[in-house]
C-alpha cells in the first residue's frame, strides 16, 4: 500500500516529457493526463491509499511460434497478462469491497491508465527504479 504524498517519480516524468522522449504520444504532455498522473484524487475523488500487487506471470512458450516469429520479449509470449491482470484485480475489487470496506470505491489499472504505477509500486516497496 502506497500513502497519497506526492511522488518524486513525477519530477522524473516530467523532465522525461521537457525532453521530448514521449516522441509521437502528444497525449502524454497534454496538460489533463499530466495532471491526472501525478495525483490520483483526480481520478478517484476521496482517495486515500493506493494498493499496488505485482504479478509474477511466466507465460507457457511456443516453440514453433517462437521458430515463426523469431526472438520476442518473454512477457509477449503466451497469454496476455493485462486479461489475467484483469481479472485477478476484478476479483481483489470485490472482496475489498465484500469483506473489508463495504461501500467503497476503486479504480484499477493493469499499467495502462494514466498514473505513474512504476512510483507508485516503489512507493509500495515493490521494487525500486533503476
Amino acid at each position: 500500500m502506497a500513502a497519497l504524498d506526492p511522488l518524486a517519480a513525477r519530477e522524473h516524468y516530467e523532465a522525461w516529457l521537457a525532453a521530448g522522449r514521449h516522441g509521437d504520444m502528444r497525449w502524454l504532455a497534454s496538460a489533463k493526463h499530466r495532471g491526472r498522473r501525478a495525483r490520483p484524487e483526480r481520478l478517484v475523488p476521496g482517495i486515500r491509499s493506493v494498493v499496488c500487487v505485482a504479478l509474477c506471470h511466466p507465460p507457457e512458450r511456443d516453440p514453433e511460434r517462437d521458430l515463426r516469429l523469431g526472438r520476442i520479449a518473454r512477457y509477449a509470449a503466451g497469454e496476455d497478462y493485462h486479461r489475467i491482470m484483469k481479472d485477478r484485480l476484478l476479483a481483489l475489487e470485490r472482496w475489498i469491497r465484500s469483506e473489508l470496506f463495504p461501500g467503497s470505491g476503486s479504480l484499477w489499472y493493469s499499467d495502462t491508465g494514466a498514473i505513474l504505477e512504476r512510483g507508485w509500486a516503489e512507493r509500495a516497496g515493490l521494487g525500486w527504479t533503476g
